[in-house]
């Protein structure tokens, strides 16, 4: 026999079984006969007569925040078994705890911390039987305080209070899924409501002018029914901000009045008109004049917009009707005026009675798919309210439809040279992106985010594939959210029939993430889900009020 090839394992073992051996009277001839047939073997013989099979499929079953229980598969004529535990991967300084059978618990661990585990066969007096387990085994964590997978996140704090929503931000808990911020009007919670969100950041709004708020946020899945799997933040409060003042009136003798508005009610809108080309545009025309000026339909009309965004308005025919047509109408003594330059077929319209025009421009994508859909520009402009003197910069939309490499080309185009034209003004954007947020088409659902982060996101609040609710949406107001925009010229209106819940757009309206957005809503004219009378276009349209704040010293 080899002894110094065997392992001091080995070599323990075998000490010990030949101790026992050498006690001749005890000891019947056939253990002699075993005992020199041993000592004959070779090493390898050895092994296998003392040794035992590393055991397998060592696993975490079982967590609290001081224990850990664990369960191995069983090696056959091992008596007992160690476990080694470290909270470094080398393992070192790690501590030993022997165990009868093939499970136990690891007890006195310190919470939130992640365990490294290996384990052994062992005989009855501890010693090893076989090698432990590899680096490769599974570690296992601990739970929080409490019994919570996550740390409760921190540093929560009120970035922005508004009139009616209070915007936060909090440090990120590492590997969280989404928080849930959930407010009341009383510091024991008592009336609370929640809200999901997905990042480090949210905004809560329908909120009261001038009332103070209790806001606390922890570690929660999407879906309404999770468990926190965390403990709540510290509870902080907040004040919503009072209605601004109304304007001061001036005693004799009268001056020129000034306009002390802090705040102007942008209101925007966007729509694709389906070209001429693609559907007679004479028996819809009046139609979709109409609902552009807010006349109609019946039981959605409302004030002007003072800029619209286009898309297939060919420029000598439908883009002038438009135009012309809205200034026959008139509505609350609106007049319009249009964009022109060579931006194809899309096209904007404002308001000049309420906007001044400062600048304006095109961008030309620079991909582009020419064999489907030609060539495709988004116009832009700089306006300026006439009464509070604000800025802000609007641009057109309409993305590639056939090639999803190209479209997402052009939208990441817009993310890189909008900021730039706005030079520091308030970004709105509306359009025709060709791609809902979930799906096949993955476009939006790869852009929706880096919009948002790029400073302007989607007035619902739309960040991704996921299902997005009325009252989690960006805006305090959502008017048959609920709808696709596109309706395909069918009279039957496509959509989620839970009203509570926002449709698959392709059409989109985007603000500045500071901006407060007061209503957005889809223009139909329709019964339940079923379009009466003349349908205007393959699309329908969507429109919003943004609150456009007065700029420092203006």
């Amino acid at each position: 026999m080899n002894w110094p090839a065997l392992s001091a394992a080995h070599r323990r073992v075998l000490r010990r079984a030949l101790r026992r051996c050498v006690r001749w009277v005890a000891v019947p001839a056939t253990t002699l006969v075993l005992l020199v047939v041993l000592v004959g073997t070779t090493v390898p013989s050895v092994r296998e007569a003392v040794l035992r099979p590393v055991p397998s499929g060592l696993r975490a079953v079982a967590t609290t925040a001081t224990s850990v229980r664990l369960t191995w598969d069983h090696v056959s004529r091992s008596p007992r078994y160690r476990v080694a535990f470290s909270t470094a991967p080398s393992m070192e300084d790690a501590q030993v705890v022997m165990f009868d059978d093939n499970e136990g618990t690891l007890t006195g661990l310190a919470p939130g911390r992640r365990y490294y585990l290996r384990v052994a066969a062992a005989d009855t007096d501890g010693d090893l039987l076989s090698d432990y387990t590899p680096d490769a085994y599974p570690s296992a964590r601990t739970l929080y305080r409490g019994g919570f997978p996550y740390l409760a996140p921190r540093e929560l704090r009120v970035t922005k209070a508004r009139v009616r929503s209070l915007s936060l931000d909090w440090a990120p808990v590492a590997h969280a899924p989404g928080y849930r911020v959930t407010i009341a009007t009383d510091k024991k919670m008592t009336r609370a409501r929640s809200r999901w969100f997905s990042s480090d950041r949210a905004r809560v709004g329908h909120l009261k002018p001038g009332e103070r708020y209790f806001v606390t946020v922890s570690v929660a899945r999407r879906t309404a029914s999770s468990p926190a799997l965390s403990r709540e933040s510290r509870i902080r409060p907040a004040l919503t901000t009072l209605d601004p003042p109304a304007p001061t009136k001036l005693d004799p003798p009268a001056l020129p009045k000034l306009d002390v508005s802090t705040t102007y009610d942008l209101r925007v809108a966007s729509w694709n008109i389906l070209a001429s080309v693609n559907k007679a545009w004479g028996p819809r025309r009046d139609t979709v004049v109409r609902q552009l000026a807010g006349v109609s339909p019946g039981g959605q009309t409302s004030a002007p917009p003072d800029a619209i965004a286009l898309q297939e308005a060919i420029p000598y025919g439908q883009f002038q009707d438009v135009v012309s047509g809205l200034n026959a109408i008139g509505n609350d003594g609106a007049h319009y005026s249009g964009l022109y330059g060579n931006s194809r077929n899309t096209r904007i319209v404002w308001n000049d009675n309420a906007l001044d025009l400062v600048r304006s421009g095109v961008i030309r994508y620079r991909a582009q798919e020419h064999r489907s859909d030609g060539l495709r520009m988004a116009p832009w402009a700089v306006f300026e309210v006439k009464h509070t003197r604000a800025r802000f910069f609007f641009l057109s939309a309409h993305l590639e439809t056939a090639g999803e490499g190209v479209r997402r080309a052009q939208w990441r185009q817009l993310l890189r040279d909008v900021p730039a034209l706005a030079d520091g003004v308030p970004v709105v954007m509306g359009g025709d992106f060709n791609s809902p947020r979930s799906g096949s088409n993955r476009t939006a659902q790869a852009m929706l985010g880096p919009t948002r982060a790029a400073g302007f996101g989607d007035m619902l609040g739309q960040v991704g594939s996921g299902m997005v609710t009325t009252s989690s949406t960006r805006a305090d107001t959502v008017v048959n959210g609920n709808l696709f925009s596109v309706n395909y010229g069918r009279r039957h209106l496509r959509g989620y029939s839970n009203t509570g819940l926002i449709g698959q757009d392709v059409d989109y309206l985007f603000a500045d993430n500071d901006l407060d957005v007061t209503r957005w809503e889809m223009v139909v004219d329709a019964a339940g889900r079923h379009l009466r009378g003349v349908i205007p276009s393959d699309h329908n349209m969507i429109r919003a009020t943004v609150t456009l704040p007065t700029p420092s010293g203006g």
